[in-house]
């Protein structure tokens, strides 16, 4: 008796023969990797070809002012008040100008002429965020709160180096800087301490409050309560020369009804207490002022041999790694399957190590306006570290920065006309103070790798 088999059938035998032929011919062929500038990035790969042939050349380049105020930015949105003072990066001293505001659906109501009004004091309260907090706050900072000559400037976008005309100095006091901590205030209306969330509280003159309280027009009209107080510029001074903080201005946390508010704290009739909150407007301005005289950042810009061994960067409009790639020719005709390029830095910096390396780093491209755009591997900003990677990981001591460059790499070799130029950053300037000490591409231990998996045509 004959048994028929049907996955023995001859028309079957022979489709499985060419896909198994097919895998076979793929599996091979995608084993073509090359290492660009460096040694192997795992030594248990099968390679068909290693080269040094395509050369890596890192810079050290100074930043530029960022967008200090944006309006068409959204979401989160941090504030930085502080100073770094080392001989590493030089200086950077950040500074807060912010306006408040009337709400206008309920303005004061602040019986003006008619009932015995005693201005009791007059706080800012700005909301603490621990991602804005880098180096040491060990010693207490001096903080130095000025008025504003100058409504806020106008305009869409103001840039990270605008410099604000400045009036009559309104708080000078040293205060320790805890952001994690509560705060303890006191609640006038029921005479009782509450616990609120970690904030910074600087308490005004209490002649501005006075003037304010019975200012009729400035108690009605926001536009007449601007003109009477333009805006308060913030300086906050470590008496270490190692410390930044900052507050969460977000459109969320503006809206809070504990913080991020000018309280008025006021008597009506002799023994009625009551408070009225003054809105920070969303138009504030955190500006960033920079000194490389003398840093070890400026040696290494103006030497690339210096750069080619250590490359800086930081964000807030500090320093940038510049990345050329030469000699690309040696993958035309070739199809890139992946490109990985890896960096290695320092975990820290600075005197004791108080400055942990950046948490991520974007890669950035120059457009046509010599302004520099994402490369075309960061799709989402928001999603980078699925698709384009750069988040900080640490192995054997150091700190590795992995980044998928693939889509870049095919625009070099598509259009020859495009300077093969990477430009490495913190991925938000105005969000991220955080800094990096990168080992450049001629390091004789670490030195930056290009990973290139291709097929042969």
């Amino acid at each position: 008796m004959q048994v028929n088999y049907p996955f023995f059938h001859r028309k079957q035998v022979r489709n499985l023969f060419i896909f198994v032929f097919g895998l076979s011919i793929f599996l091979f062929s995608c084993k073509d990797e090359i290492i660009v500038g460096s040694e192997l990035l795992n030594d248990e790969l099968i390679l068909v070809d290693v080269t040094d042939e395509v050369e890596i050349n890192s810079f050290t380049e100074f930043g530029e002012p960022f967008n200090a105020f944006n309006s068409a930015l959204v979401g989160r949105r941090l504030a930085h008040v502080g100073q770094i003072n080392d001989g590493l990066f030089g200086s950077l001293n950040a500074e807060l100008a912010l306006s408040c505001n009337i709400v206008t659906s309920t303005p004061p109501n602040y019986p003006i002429g008619t009932k015995s009004l005693q201005a009791d004091s007059l706080v800012l309260s700005l909301l603490f965020d621990t991602l804005a907090t880098y180096g040491d706050l060990s010693a207490p900072f001096r903080i130095e709160v000025r008025q504003l000559d100058q409504k806020m400037p106008t305009g869409a976008i103001v840039k990270s180096d605008y410099s604000f005309l400045l009036g009559d100095l309104l708080v000078d006091t040293l205060i320790q800087i805890k952001p994690k901590d509560s705060v303890t205030v006191y609640n006038f209306t029921d005479k009782k301490n509450v616990k609120v969330v970690p904030q910074l509280r600087l308490v005004l003159p209490k002649s501005m409050a006075e003037a304010l309280l019975n200012n009729k027009e400035a108690a009605v009209s926001d536009t007449s309560f601007v003109n009477f107080l333009k805006g308060l510029h913030i300086r906050a001074i470590p008496q270490n020369d190692n410390g930044i903080f900052g507050f969460n201005l977000s459109a969320s946390a503006l809206v809070s009804n504990t913080s991020n508010k000018l309280f008025m704290y006021y008597t009506e009739s002799d023994t009625l207490k009551k408070t009225y909150s003054y809105p920070i407007s969303n138009r504030f301005v955190n500006t960033g002022q920079r000194d490389f005289t003398g840093s070890v950042v400026s040696q290494h810009v103006e030497n690339n041999d210096l750069s080619n061994q250590l490359t800086f960067l930081q964000g807030f409009g500090g320093p940038r790694v510049k990345i050329t790639l030469s000699n690309l020719d040696i993958l035309k005709n070739k199809i890139i399957n992946y490109a990985e390029l890896t960096v290695t830095a320092d975990k820290t910096s600075g005197l004791n190590d108080i400055y942990p390396a950046a948490s991520q780093l974007f890669a950035f491209q120059k457009n046509s306006t010599d302004s520099l755009i994402h490369i075309a591997d960061i799709f989402r900003p928001e999603n980078a570290s699925l698709e384009f990677g750069g988040i900080k990981k640490e192995a054997d001591g150091k700190v590795v920065y992995k980044m998928n460059i693939t889509n870049q790499l095919k625009m070099f070799l598509k259009d020859p006309t495009i300077k093969p130029d990477i430009y490495l950053r913190t991925p938000f300037q105005e969000d991220f103070v955080q800094r990096s000490v990168i080992y450049g591409a001629k390091h004789d231990l670490y030195k930056m790798k290009l990973k290139v998996n291709f097929t042969t045509n």
